[in-house]
């Protein structure tokens, strides 16, 4: 029988290509990029009907950042095998690409193979939790922990997913669950106490404090409890007794980070040297159709609350908070400076 794109079946890999993508795949971890690209498509060429081959060049492309060049390859991949996997990373590389239109069609079909196979209803999961698609990320979460027996990692995703479908008090239930398996996992303290404003009838004050009595492996896990705290006793008018936590987990928090501020400061000074009032003053093209509106701005400066008025006007619907814009604009300023490498991340945005 003939292997064609009509009738994909399964081949056994020769061990020689076993060995070579082993060997291309130390040189992506290396950082060799070229090199490893180049054994990818040398062997795709060797072996143009073995899917294996074909999913790590797109593997390669995607590494590399030649996201279509990706996309052609891992679509040869899917003719020549039904493999889920090589579905699952088409749909993460068309979600680099932008074109989430393409996910949920192409998500059903995987959806169609899991069965009760658990890290593919857990993957589908994750697919779904990162395209705002929650009723079906928590759907499959929870298939997968029904089809694997309890696992902490995925009791987390289906709390955030959860917490973030507005299921609080589903959400506190997954993460009590996944603190007794791990009772001293910061970001899951912390997530629990911010799922609702906390009364003296209802908090974890207590809980917390025996908590940061032990001794934590990590700083980061303890500065997470102690932000919990500051939250819960700011919550309960505690003023000053949660400032002293909120400074203690902020010194905590700075001991794990590397940070030079002066990178930092010396990039914002550039962007303010570009963007001047001449620069903000050249005309730009518009759009005068209706379609996307993208609000952007810092943290804590209203985006959110610019949101809620346009929603409010009954002629615009909610999109979630995406990442589009920035995804866009990086996209952009790499284009112009692979074309000038002389020009600065600032200046490629003129």
């Amino acid at each position: 029988m003939i292997n064609t794109p009509q009738s994909p079946v399964a081949t056994a890999i020769p061990r020689e290509l076993q060995q070579q993508i082993s060997h291309a795949s130390s040189l992506l971890r290396e950082g060799r990029l070229a090199e490893a690209v180049s054994v990818a498509h040398a062997l795709a060429a060797a072996y143009p009907q073995q899917s294996r081959a074909l999913a790590f060049a797109a593997e390669a492309n995607s590494v590399k950042g030649d996201l279509p060049e990706a996309l052609g390859w891992i679509d040869k991949a899917i003719l020549y095998s039904d493999d889920p996997q090589h579905k699952i990373k088409k749909a993460w590389l068309l979600s680099r690409s932008l074109r989430r239109d393409e996910i949920p069609p192409l998500a059903a079909r995987i959806a169609g193979q899991a069965g009760s196979d658990a890290t593919l209803l857990w993957q589908l999961g994750k697919l779904y939790y990162h395209h705002n698609m929650l009723h079906e990320a928590i759907t499959h979460y929870e298939l997968a922990l029904s089809a694997a027996g309890e696992n902490t990692s995925w009791r987390y995703d289906l709390g955030i997913a959860r917490f973030y479908s507005g299921d609080a008090d589903r959400a506190e239930l997954d993460l009590n669950q996944v603190l007794a398996a791990a009772p001293q996992a910061g970001p899951v303290i912390y997530l629990r106490s911010t799922l609702r404003r906390q009364t003296l009838q209802s908090n974890h004050v207590a809980d917390i404090e025996s908590r940061l009595k032990s001794d934590f492996r990590k700083e980061d896990d303890e500065a997470g409890a102690l932000y919990a705290l500051a939250k819960e006793l700011e919550d309960l008018g505690e003023h000053e007794k949660s400032f002293t936590a909120l400074v203690a987990g902020a010194k905590k928090k700075r001991s794990t980070i590397h940070y030079d501020i002066s990178s930092f400061e010396s990039t914002l000074k550039e962007i303010r040297d570009v963007q001047d009032a001449k620069a903000l003053a050249v005309p730009v093209p518009g759009w005068e159709e209706e379609g996307a509106i993208f609000i952007v701005g810092m943290p804590r400066t209203g985006t959110t609350l610019a949101e809620r008025i346009l929603l409010q006007s009954g002629k615009v619907t909610d999109a979630g908070e995406l990442l589009d814009f920035g995804f866009q604009l990086s996209a952009a300023v790499q284009k112009a400076r692979a074309a000038n490498p002389d020009l600065s991340p600032a200046k490629a945005t003129l």
